[in-house]
């Protein structure tokens, strides 16, 4: 086994009485179901059809263009999922990447190297003037050596997902 990256780790990390560990997590709210999905919509079918005049659609979004069409009020229409499937073999991974890069931003935002806790991925130092970010899906958890880091970084991570229109979960400081 390979432990050149926990040497190189540990080496960055001063000695555990050092540290005083404190940590942060934000969540974003119902996280799938805030992507819009309705370029695809109809891969996630919901077996229910309406006529047009019926539910009062005068237009739907063309899933090849991206634009709005006209429909005629007689036309049978298909009820569609338009967010992101929690089901679907893509979902978590396209909700992680978005995660993921917002969780990037704010480290850069606050002055970090751009890093995150990852798999396959060069530990990140803590130490008392850096924190770390976990993402995992739609969850984010930040780890520190100090509570300022710790509390800037949850800031940061939070505007960002805003800036983005992500509703984030009341986030928990220890």
């Amino acid at each position: 086994v390979d432990d050149s990256l926990i040497r190189k780790f540990n080496a960055s990390v001063s000695s555990a009485s050092d540290l005083d560990v404190h940590g942060a997590g934000i969540d974003l709210v119902d996280g799938f179901f805030q992507f819009d999905n309705g370029r695809m919509a109809s891969w996630f079918g919901l077996g229910e059809s309406f006529r047009a005049g019926e539910i009062g659609v005068s237009q739907i979004i063309c899933e090849a263009t991206g634009q709005m069409v006209d429909v005629h009020p007689d036309e049978s229409l298909w009820a569609c999922f338009g967010a992101l499937a929690m089901g679907w073999s893509w979902a978590l991974a396209l909700c992680h990447s978005a995660l993921s890069r917002g969780s990037l931003e704010a480290r850069e935002a606050v002055g970090f190297r751009p890093q995150l806790i990852a798999d396959r991925s060069e530990p990140v130092a803590v130490g008392r003037d850096n924190a770390v970010v976990g993402p995992y899906v739609d969850n984010a958890n930040i780890i520190g050596g100090s509570a300022q880091p710790v509390s800037a970084l949850l800031d940061a991570v939070r505007d960002v997902l805003h800036q983005k229109g992500f509703a984030t979960h009341a986030e928990i400081s220890t």
